[in-house]
C-alpha cells in the first residue's frame, strides 16, 4: 500500500560522490523540476530493511531531489504492480494532470523511454494519453478544490466526502496527493485540517501587488504551497492577476475591470442560441421557462449558447432592490445557478458568458475582486465535465466561421477590376446598463458609433427587450430575460419580455453566382 514515511528513513545505497554525480546529470534537473512544479506525487520502489528503513530500488533521483526542495516526507511502495494502480487513480482524481504531465514532457523534448524512466511512468500509458489528449478538456483538479472543504475547520472524512459528493477513499486519496504537493496537514483522530491557513485579511493583503516571497511570509507557508493557494483562490473565482515588476513577478486582486478595446476571442459556429438576464436568485426568475428554453434548444439540435450577462440577480446593484432578491447571498446565488445549470444544460454543449452589470456591481462593491461568473463557472465544470465552458469578462468579440459574407474590393485603380472574396462574420457581444431609452434602437446606436471595428453582428444584453433589427447593414440583437419583472424597470416605465434567441444560416445565391449566406433570427417568446 502506497504511504508517507520520514525521509530519514529512506537509505539511498550509494555514496556521497555518486550523489553529485546524480545532482550535475540533466535528468535530474529535470526532474528536480518536475517535482517543483508538481510535487513528489509517484511512489518510489522500495525494499524494507529489518531495521525498519527502506532502501531505494527504483526512484533515487526523486528522493535526491526530493531532500534539496526541503520535503520531509515521501510516498513510497513495495509494489512494483501498485505503480500503474497509482498512476491511474491519480489521473481520476486530477484529469488536469495529465495535460500537465504531457505539456512538462513536450517542454522538456523527452522520448516517451525517457519519460518512464524520469518519471515512473510507463511508456505505454504515456502514448495512450497523446492520443486522447486533443478530446479532453482539462477540468478543475479534486485534490485542490478540497482545500475548500478543510481550510475553515477540521471536518472529518466522512463530512468532507458527503460534502464533495465522493467516496471517502477518494477523500483519503486526495489527501495524500495534498500531502506530496507539500501541504502540510494536521489529522485528529477521523479530523482533518491544515496547519497552514490563509489569515482572514489576505484579500485586503493582496489589493496591492505582492511578491511570492511576501505571499510565503504572510500566508506562513512554502513557495510551492503559496502558489497552489493562489490557484484554489482563483477556482473560487477570486481575479488575482499577476504583473511583472523589475523582473520579479507580484499577484494582485483586480478590483475593477478597465473598458479596453475588444479583442479577437473564439470561433463559433451556426446555429446557436443567445439566452441573457436570467437573474438567478431574483424573486422573479422564471425557472419554468428557463427549462423550456433549454429543451427548444435540444430540440433543434443547437450545441452552442451565448450568455451576455446578468446570470445572476446579484447584491447591491440597485437601490430598493430587497423586493427583488430571494437569494440574498451571492454565494448561495453562485450555487443555485450551478444547480439549476448542472439540471437543465443538454450534454456536451458549448457556453460562452461575459459578465453583466449585476454581477459586475458584486465584484466591486459586495466582495471586492471576486468575480462571481468566474466562480460560477469553475464550479460548473466540476459538476459537468462534459461541458465546453468559455468565459471572456465584459465583452465578447467571436468570428462565426460558416457566416460567409461576399466582400468586394476595387483592385489596381489604374486599371478598374472589382475583385470578390468571401470573409467570415464578426459578433461582438456586450452588455449594456443604465435604463433603456425612447426607442430600443438608441443604444446600440451609441455602441456601433464606438466600435474600433465594424462587427456584422451585434448583442446586447441587459434591456430586457426581445428584439432584431439592423442599423446601417448590421444585425442587432437583443435577446430578452428570463426575469418576468423587475422593480428598477418598472420604475424606468419598461416592461420585461421574457424569451430567448436562435440564430441560424440560410444559403443564398449572389449576383455572380457566388454562394453566400444570409441570417436568420427566430425570436421566441416565453
Amino acid at each position: 500500500m502506497a504511504r508517507f514515511v520520514s525521509l530519514d528513513k529512506i537509505k539511498l545505497g550509494i555514496t556521497e560522490e555518486e550523489v553529485e554525480e546524480i545532482k550535475s546529470s540533466s535528468d535530474y534537473k529535470i526532474i528536480k523540476d518536475a517535482i517543483r512544479k508538481l510535487g513528489c506525487i509517484l511512489p518510489i520502489l522500495v525494499e524494507e530493511t529489518k531495521k525498519g528503513r527502506y532502501v531505494v530500488v527504483d526512484g533515487k533521483k526523486r528522493v535526491i531531489a526530493a531532500r534539496e526542495l526541503g520535503l520531509e516526507e515521501i510516498l513510497i511502495t513495495e509494489d512494483k504492480d501498485e505503480l500503474k494502480d497509482w498512476i491511474n487513480k491519480l489521473v481520476k482524481l486530477d484529469p488536469e494532470l495529465k495535460q500537465q504531465i504531457l505539456s512538462f514532457i513536450k517542454t522538456k523534448n523527452l522520448s516517451l523511454r525517457r519519460a518512464e524512466k524520469l518519471l515512473g511512468i510507463p511508456d505505454s500509458t504515456i502514448w495512450k494519453w497523446q492520443r486522447k489528449l486533443m478530446k479532453q478538456k482539462p477540468q478543475t483538479p479534486k485534490w485542490l478544490t478540497i482545500l475548500q472543504y478543510i481550510d475553515d475547520e477540521p471536518k472529518s472524512i466522512s463530512k468532507i466526502a458527503e460534502e464533495m459528493n465522493v467516496t471517502e477513499e477518494d477523500v483519503k486519496d486526495m489527501l495524500l496527493l495534498l500531502k506530496a504537493a507539500g501541504f502540510v496537514l494536521y489529522q485528529d483522530g477521523d479530523l482533518i485540517s491544515i496547519i497552514s491557513r490563509i489569515p482572514d485579511d489576505w484579500t485586503k493583503f493582496l489589493t496591492q501587488p505582492r511578491t511570492l516571497k511576501e505571499l510565503t511570509e504572510k500566508f506562513k507557508v512554502d513557495a510551492q504551497t503559496a502558489r497552489v493557494i493562489l490557484e484554489v483562490k482563483r477556482r473560487e473565482g477570486w481575479d488575482i492577476r499577476e504583473i511583472i515588476v523589475d523582473g520579479e513577478t507580484k499577484y494582485f486582486l483586480s478590483i475593477r475591470d478597465e473598458k479596453s478595446a475588444p479583442t479577437f476571442q473564439g470561433i463559433i459556429q451556426l446555429p446557436f442560441a443567445i439566452i441573457s438576464d436570467v437573474h438567478i436568485g431574483s424573486t422573479w426568475f422564471d425557472e419554468g421557462a428557463f427549462s423550456n428554453a433549454l429543451d427548444i434548444v435540444a430540440e433543434r439540435g443547437i450545441n452552442t449558447i451565448l450568455f451576455p450577462g446578468d446570470i445572476l440577480q446579484g447584491v447591491g446593484v440597485y437601490a430598493r432592490e430587497d423586493p427583488d432578491l430571494a437569494v440574498r447571498n451571492i454565494d448561495e446565488q453562485i450555487q443555485l445557478a450551478v444547480d439549476i445549470f448542472e439540471s437543465y444544460i443538454p450534454e456536451n454543449m458549448s457556453l460562452h458568458f461575459i459578465m453583466g452589470n449585476h454581477e459586475y456591481a458584486v465584484k466591486s462593491k459586495t466582495k471586492v475582486g471576486f468575480d462571481p461568473i468566474l466562480g460560477f463557472v469553475n464550479k460548473l465544470s466540476g459538476v459537468r465535465p462534459d461541458l465546453d465552458l468559455n468565459y471572456y469578462g465584459l465583452d465578447a468579440t467571436l468570428v462565426i466561421s460558416n457566416l460567409v459574407k461576399i466582400e468586394t474590393a476595387l483592385m489596381f485603380p489604374k486599371m478598374p477590376r472589382f475583385v470578390s472574396f468571401e470573409s467570415p462574420s464578426l459578433l461582438y457581444m456586450m452588455h449594456g446598463s443604465g435604463q433603456g431609452a425612447y426607442a430600443i434602437s438608441y443604444p446600440a446606436q451609441k455602441i456601433l458609433r464606438s466600435l474600433p471595428y465594424p462587427a456584422n453582428l451585434v448583442v446586447i444584453g441587459h434591456y430586457h427587450q426581445l428584439a432584431h433589427f439592423k442599423i446601417e447593414g448590421v444585425d442587432v440583437i437583443l435577446p430578452g430575460t428570463f426575469q418576468s419583472r423587475s422593480h428598477y424597470f418598472i420604475g424606468k416605465g419598461s416592461v420585461c419580455q421574457k424569451g430567448f434567441v436562435i440564430l441560424e444560416k440560410e444559403e443564398v445565391g449572389s449576383e455572380d453566382n457566388i454562394p453566400n449566406s444570409r441570417l436568420k433570427v427566430d425570436l421566441i417568446s416565453l
